[in-house]
């Protein structure tokens, strides 16, 4: 990391692919991110720069194609530290849509505390791709963990991009629910079992910004 900026070489020439959309920094940086290309060699500035004694980890997803052939280089990832030493804490993520039972994108973050969430100060961001997603070079703090469909491609929480959470959250007790009447009948216990729903708080799902029961 020299002035700020970030040198990638490859062993072919290359050109961006939607780079405002595919280039992801890690821990978070808010504000433009400046990228060019020479020959084989990608360049990537912050205008706001790196923060002191950091462990960046930088995602090239789909972000680079070969210039001859167009061909797109899926996932890359360059990771450096700005202070002494690399931080090693690590964290895998599997997403998964309930109703449709497979994977699913979306822009995960981690944050201190839930008011930084909606106040956009993101500590961790990543995409994930085909479900999954690998949080590395971590410090050992603790976070908060939050997922949403980045639809403009903004890097950024926009209140209309966490959707349907209500319809979503009966969803998964009614599939919890089939589970259990499915194994109580093969079990032949279901004629001779009483049950009872009930509870002893409530959801908020982004009501007045908060998060939580």
């Amino acid at each position: 990391c020299k002035d700020n900026k970030i040198a990638i070489k490859f062993n072919e020439f290359v050109e961006w692919n939607n780079p405002n959309q595919n280039v992801i920094i890690s821990p978070f940086i808010d504000g433009e991110i400046l990228t060019k290309i020479h020959g084989k060699t990608v360049f990537i500035q912050p205008r706001n720069g790196f923060l002191p004694d950091k462990t960046y980890t930088i995602q090239l997803n789909n972000a680079i194609k070969d210039f001859n052939e167009g061909n797109i280089l899926p996932s890359y990832s360059h990771k450096f530290s700005t202070g002494n030493q690399l931080d090693s804490s690590n964290v895998r993520i599997q997403l998964k849509n309930i109703e449709k039972e497979d994977a699913t994108d979306a822009l995960i973050v981690f944050c201190k505390d839930k008011n930084s969430f909606f106040e956009k100060r993101y500590e961790y961001i990543s995409m994930a791709s085909k479900g999954q997603a690998l949080f590395d070079n971590l410090d050992a703090k603790s976070y908060y963990l939050f997922a949403f469909l980045d639809s403009n491609f903004n890097k950024k929480w926009d209140g209309n991009e966490v959707k349907d959470m209500y319809d979503n959250s009966v969803f998964h007790f009614d599939v919890l629910m089939e589970s259990m009447f499915k194994s109580l009948s093969e079990s032949g216990a279901l004629d001779n079992t009483i049950i009872l729903i009930t509870s002893d708080h409530g959801e908020s799902l982004l009501e007045h910004n908060y998060l939580g029961h």
